[in-house]
């Protein structure tokens, strides 16, 4: 018997070995943690104090009693221990820690296969049985390698599963952007305020209890940790849109102590002074050196600062492509940098820290997922692989640039995942919104009464998101788009029931529908193609030169407006449907558009500025009096007025004719937008919900 070598429950303990097998799964611990388990091992039952745990398996250093719990944290998770009932570890508050769990030794060839008991003829005979045994599966694994390697890339073997989740946050605010600390005991993240401003905490996952970092809210981009786990940076912006919708912003690179949060909310050292260009995605590398992106007009790079010297360079930048996203493995030391290419591409380079290129592949994007979309990526603990989210779920992507599907224990609307370093988990941002379509006549409001209760009004109802309602012309139906089905499709209403018009398996990508002008065809995005719906579920392809990534209209009978990526950058166009043309219009930044009946061009750009174009392309005229007036990127138009909702909830309309803005109504927080006006009656999206909480994979 050994006593290195043991079983608690049905986990067998190797201390040798530092290491935890269950399942035929092994886990690996530092000798620390290992040294604290065999203390607790050795006076099972009995309580060992802080003190004399600290000074037996910390003899060479004096450490705090964070260090000790740190220990205990990652015995707990080895075994799933749970601190408020535990199985195996007891705290003795003020005391020390006992071993209440049972302990069964164990022969030392449950493992190693190395037990001496036996006699030397049976030892022959079973060492020469291993030999061939190991002999045949070497053989047959080289055949395998050998058949597969052209097709199938042995690594990307490695499925993920999660068959449970926990719940991290649950608050009435927003959280974002989890990480774990090195030793997993930690996960920072994000509380936001509203759509600009937030605070940075951490959450104790030992106690259970949340530390409010920063002293004041910002606009802060994801916190990364430092490798030692002592300090976080992240990129700050000043200036927010829904406050002044000021193009003079500007970027900075801050860090804070950890400990000290915990303590009291601190103020964020200022690392990198604040500067006109934007950066983001801000990481430490080794030597307390900080990495982000940087860009600067159409170009970005990866860019390397030092704050001892003050001097900053570039890393990386990649040929023809844009940069945009990036991970770090310190162990291996190399950066995983994600770019796109004016033609839509998204490329792979692993390169070390210098920025020697080691690998350079295109990522191979799955059915479904958009061409147009960024992706979001961390290396997993192992370096193999990396985890990114998609509007389709979670993925692994390896570095050959192949994608593959992650179970997610029946979870949706999962973003910014993060792996634990120490075990098989992973904590994500979960995004549940529920809105609602409703129909209202104009008499209905009364701008002298209470705002009235919208949900009184929805024509389509679930508990998931639908969106963008439109009348249809020349008819009695309402399209609208919903996720009521697990992926958004294209629905229809008549005034008494709902129909499904559209069932792809990847679902449609975009809120933005059109009708055609006789109002029996649809157009959507699906596939980064346009699809062209009849109201009996068949629909058409149409190729594009292009990819489109709205349609804002369908003006006439082969002219849709849309908004496409040509060359890296999203402009507006005239698509004709029967020559398959893009004629692009002078509308700079467009984010919504329209065309009037006169054919005048009305469109609305990234700094919440409406533009209004004659029909000989005259000069652009701004019409100031909607400047800052929505709540969302998105107005109704008539044939000659303008309708929305701004960051009030004051409904409002505006007369292209007579240049006269008027204030209709007072609605409640829930109003979205409005996406259609027929006559007296109105169609609007408004949020019966929406939450953002922390959620853990495991």
């Amino acid at each position: 018997m050994n006593k290195a070598q043991f079983f608690i429950d049905d986990y067998y303990v190797d201390l040798s070995r530092n290491q935890i097998t269950k399942d035929k799964k092994i886990s690996r611990y530092p000798p620390k943690v290992m040294a604290v388990l065999s203390m607790l091992v050795e006076h099972q039952g009995q309580v060992v104090s802080f003190d004399e745990l600290m000074a037996s398996v910390w003899s060479d250093r004096v450490v705090t009693i964070n260090t000790l719990q740190r220990c205990i944290f990652q015995i707990r998770q080895a075994f799933k221990d749970d601190s408020k009932s535990p199985r195996i570890i007891k705290t003795h508050a003020k005391q020390g820690y006992s071993l209440e769990a049972h302990i069964t030794l164990a022969p030392c060839d449950v493992i190693t296969s190395t037990n001496k008991s036996v006699n030397a003829e049976e030892s022959i005979e079973n060492n020469d049985l291993r030999r061939r045994g190991i002999l045949l599966i070497a053989l047959l694994t080289t055949l395998l390698i050998a058949a597969f390697s052209t097709t199938f890339n042995l690594q990307n073997s490695q499925e993920i599963h999660f068959s449970k989740a926990n719940i991290i946050t649950s608050s009435d605010d927003w959280e974002s952007n989890g990480s774990y600390s090195a030793d997993g005991r930690f996960i920072l993240f994000q509380r936001h305020i509203n759509n600009c401003y937030s605070n940075l905490w951490t959450k104790d996952l030992v106690s259970q209890k949340e530390y409010q970092l920063t002293d004041v809210a910002g606009i802060y981009g994801k916190p990364n940790w430092s490798p030692d786990g002592n300090q976080i940076t992240f990129v700050e912006r000043k200036g927010c849109p829904h406050e002044d919708n000021s193009l003079d912003y500007c970027w900075s690179v801050k860090s804070l102590t950890v400990i000290d949060g915990i303590t009291t909310p601190q103020t964020p050292v200022n690392r990198l002074a604040c500067g006109k260009n934007p950066i983001w995605q801000a990481k430490w590398l080794p030597h307390g050196q900080i990495a982000f992106i940087h860009a600067n007009n159409e170009k970005s790079s990866l860019q390397l600062y030092n704050p001892k010297t003050d001097v900053i360079h570039d890393i990386y930048q990649a040929e023809n492509s844009y940069i945009y996203e990036y991970d770090v493995d310190l162990k291996k030391e190399k950066l995983a940098i994600l770019s796109i290419s004016k033609t839509n591409t998204h490329q792979l380079d692993i390169v070390d820290l210098q920025g020697n290129i080691k690998s350079s592949k295109q990522i191979i994007l799955p059915d479904g997922i958009s061409a147009l979309n960024y992706l979001s990526v961390q290396y997993h603990p192992s370096g193999e692989h990396l985890i990114t989210s998609t509007s389709n779920g979670l993925y692994q992507l390896f570095e050959n640039g192949e994608i593959q599907k992650i179970n997610m224990a029946e979870r949706h609307g999962l973003y910014n995942p993060s792996y634990s370093s120490l075990n098989q988990r992973v904590v994500a941002t979960e995004v549940i919104a529920d809105t609602d379509n409703i129909m209202l006549n104009l008499t209905d409001i009364d701008s002298k009464k209470e705002p009235i209760k919208l949900s009184k009004f929805h024509f389509s109802r679930s508990n998931q998101s639908e969106d963008n309602p439109k009348f249809q012309p020349n008819g009695e139906l309402i399209s609208f788009t919903s996720k009521r089905t697990g992926k958004r499709q294209l629905w229809t209403y008549d005034g008494d029931h709902q129909f499904q018009i559209s069932r792809l398996d990847g679902g449609i990508q975009s809120k933005d529908i059109a009708w055609s002008p006789s109002g029996k065809r649809i157009a959507t995005i699906a596939k980064d193609s346009l699809y062209i719906f009849s109201l009996n579920g068949q629909f058409d392809i149409v190729s594009t030169k292009l990819p489109i990534h709205n349609i804002m209209q369908w003006y006439s009978v082969n002219e849709l407006l849309v908004l496409a990526r040509e060359d890296g950058d999203e402009q507006l166009y005239l698509f004709n449907l029967k020559s398959a043309q893009f004629t692009k219009l002078n509308a700079k930044n467009a984010v919504w558009a329209n065309i009037t009946d006169n054919r005048q061009l009305v469109f609305l750009d990234t700094s919440q500025r409406f533009w209004l174009q004659g029909t000989q392309g005259e000069e652009l005229k701004e019409l100031k009096a909607l400047y800052n007036q929505l709540e969302q990127n998105r107005v109704a138009m008539t044939a000659h007025s303008l309708m929305g909702i701004n960051k009030k909830m004051q409904l409002w309309t505006y007369s292209l004719t007579f240049d006269a803005f008027e204030i209709i109504a007072q609605l409640p927080k829930s109003a979205r937008y409005v996406s259609d006006v027929n006559n007296e009656k109105l169609l609007m999206t408004h949020m019966n919900a929406l939450k953002k909480d922390l959620i853990e994979l495991y």
